[in-house]
């Protein structure tokens, strides 16, 4: 019993002596971490983009300079089923207007393909600064050997045209020759506007306008102000390799071209004188015919020039017979066209023969101010 006594005493003793367990804060347990909130994708309220606005048609005559010439020549020949525009090689062509037209006359000062037609005379006129154009009557009633008037340039047609059409803005209008004043012969030519000024014009030449026609001649005439001047056919000072002062007349270059106009007198069984075309490159004379090059003038009347179409590209002239292709020369195509869009219309005269020597073909044309462009 005391034994056991003291063990317990021992055990309670040893239990008192032990060191207190520690008490370490347990850490509270993790809470779960807030999801934060996915934004919602934002509403596109704008319109889809749209696509660019094609850009506006061009006007007829840029167009035809753009896609038939291609940096050339635009001819314009005028056929029975109407007027076709191409370019010089013919590849491309596209018919402007089906129309019976007799003649054909692209002014570049106003920017008008004017059309004749030979049935009632009938005057009618396609306005090339839009892009799709309808050709409309002017008048009725116009002669075939109608002129024409620009300002500040020299008169176009015949010499003894009975009527003109003025695109001059401060004189609009078509107007008829008054008969010469007696004792003045050589006097200028005056010319008097149908439905002007006192006295009644010669019913017998002035036309009938068409209605609204005359305020389209005043809106065409506005465009001369604006437009560029013709190049200046202005004299040639060096005498052409291959001509003498006897054969060879004053030349005139043909703008900014390599080309001249050379009049010439050439003798074979009798006396030939016209403008030949000469190139200062080669310092030759062109054959029209054949597209051979000569070094002095020939002596072939169909070498030589009297009505043209100056193609503004320089590549080409429209002759009262055909084209002649001018870079590189070739020979005249007959027929191929009836004048170039946007050129420059020049016409030189026939020149004298010493009396006597004229060839019986050839008949001297007297010299006037309005004959001579040049």
């Amino acid at each position: 019993m005391t034994h056991v006594r003291k063990l317990m005493v021992m055990l309670v003793v040893l239990m008192a002596c032990r060191p207190a367990p520690s008490r370490v804060p347990q850490p509270a347990p993790a809470q779960p971490r807030p999801v934060a909130p996915v934004p919602a994708p934002p509403v596109h309220t704008e319109m889809p983009a749209l696509p660019p606005e094609p850009p506006p048609p061009l006007p007829l005559d840029e167009r035809l300079a753009a896609q038939i010439g291609l940096g050339g020549a635009v001819l314009l020949d005028l056929r029975e089923d109407g007027v076709w525009a191409k370019s010089l090689d013919g590849s491309r062509k596209e018919l402007l207007a089906t129309t019976d037209a007799t003649w054909l006359w692209p002014d570049a000062q106003t920017r008008v393909l004017w059309l004749w037609r030979e049935t009632a005379g009938e005057l009618r006129a396609l306005d090339l600064s839009v892009p799709l154009p309808q050709s409309v009557t002017i008048a009725t009633g116009v002669p075939a050997g109608l002129a024409w008037q620009w300002p500040k340039r020299p008169m176009m047609g015949p010499d003894d045209a009975r009527l003109r059409l003025s695109l001059d803005p401060q004189d609009v209008g078509f107007q008829y020759g008054l008969p010469p004043v007696p004792g003045h012969w050589d006097a200028p030519r005056r010319w008097k506007t149908c439905g002007h000024g006192k006295g009644k014009p010669v019913e017998a030449v002035c036309p009938t306008l068409a209605a609204g026609s005359e305020a389209l001649l005043r809106i065409w005439a506005q465009r001369t102000l604006d437009a560029e001047n013709p190049a200046h056919l202005g004299h040639v000072g060096t005498q052409p390799s291959g001509c003498t002062a006897q054969t060879c007349g004053v030349a005139h270059a043909l703008g900014s071209l390599h080309w001249w106009l050379v009049p010439a007198t050439v003798w074979t069984d009798c006396c030939r004188r016209g403008h030949q075309l000469y190139d200062t490159r080669s310092r030759r004379f062109l054959r029209l015919g054949s597209g051979k090059m000569l070094p002095t003038p020939s002596g072939d009347r169909r070498d030589t020039v009297e009505t043209l179409w100056l193609c503004p590209q320089g590549d080409a002239i429209v002759t009262e017979s055909g084209v002649v292709p001018l870079e590189p020369p070739g020979p005249l195509r007959f027929g191929d066209a009836d004048a170039c869009l946007g050129g420059q219309p020049v016409r030189t005269p026939s020149l004298p023969c010493p009396q006597g020597d004229q060839c019986e073909d050839e008949q001297p044309e007297a010299a006037t101010d309005n004959s001579q462009p040049l």
